[in-house]
């Protein structure tokens, strides 16, 4: 039985492991802490947020689902191992199909189905239900995707739809099997599985020590084997100058028109910050403001419409608020555009379409109007 040393000076204290006393408790530990799991070793990018509990797929109940900051979904299977034959069948005879194992490659197959949308809908649901807030309102998975982004400067709220999509579609999943206890063989047999399959299999074990008040745990992941599986924010499918512009004849000519002129005016004042959606070419219209970088604006589309994502959330704390409602109030002298107050107060991504700004007095008013941000941010 493993044991734990606590050492303080010269007095010993040895804590024997304790079992949880039934599945329902483990499963409660990897939702209310999912940093339980180390993410370097399961190689994902945060933020990593539990997104559901008991999610409903017609293969059965996913105990804990979450996502990443890549948009991967981490299905967590737990397990005790005296309630259950983890110490044998659950792949320890390479049984694939049957007990845990089986039934996590069936949550993959279901989830494989899925489109962004299923997920956003699980997941705002769940927030609900936990009571998950942003300010007075219920928190949302983009908000909370977001949030966690900005320092990296990832233009998520355009593009986190794309990365989900493509995850799903390419069956980029990652599947943890949590327990007390775990075998030599089922932490062999998954890093063998790791090596041959396009998903993500891992052993999670948690080992839990009671000191007379304090609950004690103690995780341990096996079976990482690095991939190169190409998720959807990999380096290499960041757009470039050539493929953007490439893009654009997919477009009508006059908005492929306003948005070459959009682009060289992000040239000659800003950092350009190229998106990573293979669904949608973007890039972010990236300034530097204390220090800190922060897009503006970001540009894309889909082919067939193009918008451009005002960053409220992202300039909200280095701009001053008043200065922002000023930029909002004047973007809504835009045709078609009518960006709400809420946008700037609760740090909201809103868009607008291109066409707004196709007339040469229209795209002058959104320049000057993004200058005098860049004025403004450089004062305070």
């Amino acid at each position: 039985m493993p044991k734990l040393f606590i050492v303080e000076g010269k007095k010993t204290r040895v804590l024997d492991q304790r079992g949880f006393d039934n599945e329902k408790l483990l499963q409660n530990v990897v939702e209310r802490f999912p940093e339980v799991i180390d993410l370097g070793d399961l190689g994902i990018r945060e933020p990593f947020i539990v997104i559901g509990c008991e999610v409903y797929t017609l293969a059965g109940y996913i105990d804990v689902l979450c996502i990443d900051g890549n948009g991967v979904l981490t299905v967590i299977e737990t397990k005790l191992a005296r309630n259950s034959p983890i110490r044998r069948e659950v792949v320890g005879q390479l049984v694939v199909g049957q007990l845990v194992v089986g039934q996590l490659l069936e949550y993959v197959a279901q989830l494989s189905k899925w489109q962004a949308d299923d997920v956003e809908r699980v997941a705002n649901d769940y927030f609900v239900s936990k009571g998950v807030k942003i300010g007075e309102r219920t928190a949302t998975l983009k908000d909370l995707l977001v949030m966690e982004q900005f320092e990296e400067l990832d233009p998520i709220p355009m593009n986190i739809r794309d990365k989900i999509e493509n995850n799903l579609r390419k069956g980029i999943i990652k599947l943890v099997i949590a327990s007390d206890s775990i075998p030599e063989t089922l932490k062999d047999t998954v890093t063998f599985i790791n090596n041959f399959s396009k998903f993500d299999m891992y052993v999670l074990q948690i080992r839990t020590y009671q000191d007379n008040q304090v609950q004690i745990y103690a995780p341990t992941v096996s079976g990482f084997v690095s991939k190169s599986n190409e998720s959807v924010s990999s380096d290499r499918d960041r757009w470039d100058e050539e493929r953007f512009l490439e893009s654009l004849v997919e477009l009508v000519p006059e908005e492929a028109e306003v948005i070459r002129k959009l682009y060289k005016f992000s040239q000659l004042n800003a950092t350009i910050r190229w998106g990573t959606g293979k669904i949608s070419p973007s890039y972010g219209h990236n300034v530097d403001f204390k220090k800190k970088k922060v897009n503006i604006f970001m540009f894309n589309h889909d082919y067939k419409t193009a918008r451009i994502g005002i960053y409220f959330g992202s300039m909200k704390g280095i701009i001053p608020d008043e200065k922002l409602h000023a930029f909002r109030k004047s973007l809504n002298q835009l045709p078609g555009v009518e960006l709400k107050e809420h946008a700037v107060d609760v740090k909201k991504f809103p868009s607008i379409k291109v066409e707004s700004v196709i007339k040469p007095e229209n795209f002058f008013r959104f320049t000057e109007e993004v200058l005098r941000l860049h004025e403004t941010a450089i004062k305070h």
